[in-house]
Order: C-alpha cells, then structure tokens, then sequence
C-alpha cells in the first residue's frame, strides 16, 4: 500500500464501519457518511 492510499484505506473502512453501525442499531448515519 502506497502512503496516499492509507488516508484513503481509512476513510473506507470508517464508512463501512459507520454503515454496519447504521444497519445494527437503526440509527441514520447519512450525513456523517456523507461527510466523509
């Protein structure tokens, strides 16, 4: 992995985490998904 990739990577996984954190607790994350 490249260093510009690791903000990238990053930013990834928080979307994927804040998604499945949506799903499970039926809370509405759009806008702090959107953010990133």
């Amino acid at each position: 992995m490249l260093d510009f990739e690791k903000p990238l990577f990053e930013i990834k996984n928080k979307i994927e985490s804040l998604k499945e954190s949506q799903e499970k607790n039926d809370v509405d994350l759009q806008e702090e998904i959107e953010m990133l």
